[in-house]
């Protein structure tokens, strides 16, 4: 029997090592020996932005609920957007507002954006099977209302669509004026790393998913959402690669966003991530086919392994302990030591601390609990598909 345990112990070691850090490094070696093939033999160089006329027209949609604090910075950044304003038509979708956001958009005249308001409120996912089906244009880019668009954004993600079998081009995620709390510098490290791993994934076939906050894709390749779909920004590009495309991942086209600094909202956000992470994997299970190749490890690695892990976190501890031997008791002190500090990384954001070496041991336990919780509301049914705002 402590056999047994002992192989639980290495095998949930394996898999944890594997997730966060095995994965990345294979991604990075397979993206370099990719590029370097391919500026051998099949470099595609882009073509010159200065020259070029034959810009796609590109529906740009923002949907809103409660916005008034970021909406007409978010219409003025969008008019500042170098990109052919004859080839670009804004369309804000207002799902259910009860601030000021409709009035505000009101104020813009039709030829400026397109407003559609809707009452009462349905959820992203509704509003998106209901409106991009009426949308026309080549290709459809999503913001969030929160984001900021760098002012090339729209040209670098467009530039990937000259090849064929790229159907779904994702921007990168970064922060704006975010304050320098724990929590947000804490956020950055983790997506400096998520960005990382995104950029090799995209080299060495697709994205696993999207950012939210800008991604586009063509308007052709849509297939509408289940009603309680969760995570549109994964299930969309999941879905594209699905048929046959490629999902590229474009650090040049940024979008800017504050940081969440806000715990309780944190938590609630995280919780409602995961419980979209056990829906997907549910809805996307085809992907999973060895037959799949790259895609089926990228989906397997990257979104199965990260979204179970928490669970070869609660079993390598209870492993430990029945392995009875010195080595076994000696890496249960270890995972001790850990939860201890990242207690203390909570505990200092009552008394003030700014330690960041508590507080990142804290942040990886913390997405680990909001992945327990996720799990049981989705084994409950208990997640709404509305956002609330905390």
């Amino acid at each position: 029997m402590q056999l047994f345990w002992q192989v639980v112990v290495w095998l949930c070691i394996g898999a944890l090592f594997y997730t966060y850090l095995g994965y990345p490094a294979l991604m990075y070696v397979l993206a370099q020996l990719r590029a370097i093939y391919k500026r051998r033999f099949h470099q595609r160089p882009f073509r010159d932005e200065s020259a070029r006329e034959d810009w796609p027209l590109i529906t740009l949609l923002i949907p809103a609920y409660n916005e008034q604090k970021v909406i007409r910075q978010k219409i003025e950044n969008t008019f500042d957007l170098d990109y052919p304003a004859d080839r670009l038509k804004i369309v804000v979708v207002s799902d259910g507002s009860t601030d000021q956001t409709n009035a505000m958009l009101v104020s813009y005249g039709r030829q400026e954006i397109e407003f559609i308001p809707r009452s009462p409120r349905r959820g992203k996912t509704n509003v998106l099977n209901e409106v991009i089906p009426q949308l026309t244009g080549d290709l459809i880019v999503l913001s969030d209302a929160s984001g900021l668009l760098k002012v090339d954004a729209l040209k670098k993600l467009v530039r990937h669509f000259d090849d064929p079998r790229v159907g779904c081009v994702s921007g990168v995620y970064m922060f704006g004026d975010a304050d320098e709390s724990l929590r947000s510098l804490t956020e950055k490290v983790y997506w400096r790393y998520e960005t990382f791993l995104k950029k090799q994934e995209s080299g060495v076939h697709s994205a696993i998913g999207a950012h939210g906050a800008l991604y586009g894709f063509r308007r052709r390749l849509f297939e509408k959402f289940h009603a309680d779909t969760i995570n549109d920004d994964f299930i969309l590009p999941m879905q594209i690669i699905r048929n046959g495309y490629r999902v590229i991942y474009e650090p040049e086209a940024a979008v800017y966003e504050i940081a969440s600094t806000n715990l309780k909202g944190e938590f609630n956000r995280r919780i409602r991530i995961n419980v979209g992470n056990y829906q997907q994997t549910f809805m996307l299970r085809s992907l999973l086919n060895p037959l799949r190749g790259r895609v089926a490890l990228q989906f397997f690695s990257h979104k199965v392994l990260r979204t179970i892990s928490p669970f070869f976190i609660l079993l390598l501890p209870l492993a430990c302990s029945f392995a009875q031997a010195p080595i076994y008791t000696y890496l249960l002190w270890l995972q001790v030591g850990f939860y201890l500090i990242g207690l203390l990384g909570f505990l200092q954001e009552f008394v003030g601390l700014r330690l960041s070496y508590l507080y990142l041991p804290f942040y990886f336990l913390m997405g680990n609990v909001s992945a327990v919780y996720g799990f049981t509301r989705f084994v409950m049914r208990k997640q709404s598909v509305l956002w609330k705002k905390i």
